[in-house]
């Protein structure tokens, strides 16, 4: 009986410490994968797979907390100061860029909704219901498919009076359609005389006396090594069209699908490049892509960005019909007070080439 009795214990002490092993292991793997992480996200400018997990940092340290709150539960305290010195250098992007968000204030305001299409989207009816029904007043919109062009074409079929767009072509390569459209009467759109690559098109917009430079974008998805020095090297186009506007004493927004979450390498350069800050809610339902996972899960790659003199009032994601995306809708306070003084020289360089003209 006794013999019995001590061969429990140890199958019960064995089991125990088997436990004890499994947790220790536990705690040491999400503390290690963490802090690849952290530092990955520190690293990001170094490459593309540094930034691939930049750009889910947000994401990452929120499921870190979950495991750091396990962590405490098992009494794993060298672990859990490694999960929280972690989680605090994931948070450190968006945290900053939380402190330095201006007061939504402003005498005058304008809404630009920005919607990635999707080039192979066969809902056009849909899509053009959406688009008369929209209250914005500028459309930035990025692969509109060929039909959906070929009805922006048609008088009045957007069902209400357009006062212009603004068109680029597509390339063969990465880049389709993108337009940049009035929908509101009051609102003037004129394309600048600028030249610049695909997946970039300048526009001045005019409401009253408001008048500032819209800088329509669409960055490469930075899938691999080439593509993500293509989306670096298009930031360098995109601040030059910033300058050419900025020359001329007029504010400049960017709008568009930079395919870049706001605490990405590519997002976070394009904001120190060109003097500007994302509108998109740090946390919460604010993802666009892709629209078939829960809002939580999305990448935040479509925006606004704003430059000084002009807030975020109001933002919030609409659906497109036929979409991959989300659109954005984004109400903007304008200081009209607050007046760029024109840069001196021609930080754009020569603009004599012009992008496509209207149709």
């Amino acid at each position: 009986m006794r013999d019995a009795c001590a061969e429990q214990v140890g199958v019960a002490g064995r089991g125990a410490n088997r436990k004890a092993r499994y947790g220790r292991a536990l705690c040491v793997s999400a503390a290690a994968l963490w802090s690849c992480a952290a530092l990955c996200s520190v690293l990001s400018s170094l490459g593309w797979v540094f930034d691939l997990i930049a750009q889910v940092s947000t994401a990452c340290a929120v499921l870190g907390l979950v495991v750091l709150a396990g962590t405490i539960t098992l009494r794993r305290w060298k672990c859990a100061i490694v999960l929280t010195v972690s989680i605090g250098l994931l948070v450190l992007p968006w945290a900053l860029r939380l402190i330095d968000r201006p007061a939504p204030t402003g005498d005058r305001q304008l809404t630009v909704l920005v919607a990635n299409i999707y080039s192979r989207n066969d809902r056009i009816d849909e899509v053009v219901a959406f688009l008369a029904s929209s209250d914005a007043d500028v459309h930035v919109l990025i692969e509109p498919p060929a039909p959906l062009m070929r009805t922006m074409r048609a008088d009045g079929e957007l069902g209400r009076e357009q006062t212009g767009y603004v068109r680029q072509r597509p390339d063969r390569g990465e880049f389709g359609w993108m337009v940049v459209r009035s929908s509101s009467l009051d609102v003037k759109l004129s394309e600048a005389y600028f030249d610049v690559p695909a997946g970039i098109l300048a526009v001045i917009v005019q409401r009253g006396d408001v008048r500032f430079g819209l800088v329509a974008v669409h960055v490469q998805s930075p899938r691999s090594a080439a593509r993500w020095h293509t989306a670096m090297s298009q930031i360098a186009d995109i601040e030059r069209a910033v300058r050419f506007f900025e020359a001329q004493g007029l504010r400049a927004v960017v709008a568009g699908d930079l395919n870049s979450t706001p605490t990405g390498a590519v997002s976070r350069r394009l904001e120190r490049a060109c003097d500007v800050r994302r509108s998109a809610p740090i946390w919460g339902s604010s993802g666009t892509y892709p629209v078939r996972w829960p809002g939580l899960l999305r990448a935040t790659i479509d925006d606004v960005l704003l430059p000084d003199g002009m807030a975020v009032q109001a933002w919030s994601r609409v659906e497109v019909p036929g979409s991959d995306h989300s659109g954005v809708l984004v109400r903007i306070a304008i200081d009209t007070n607050d007046s760029p003084s024109p840069r001196s020289g021609d930080a754009a360089g020569s603009p004599a080439n012009r992008q496509d003209p209207q149709p």
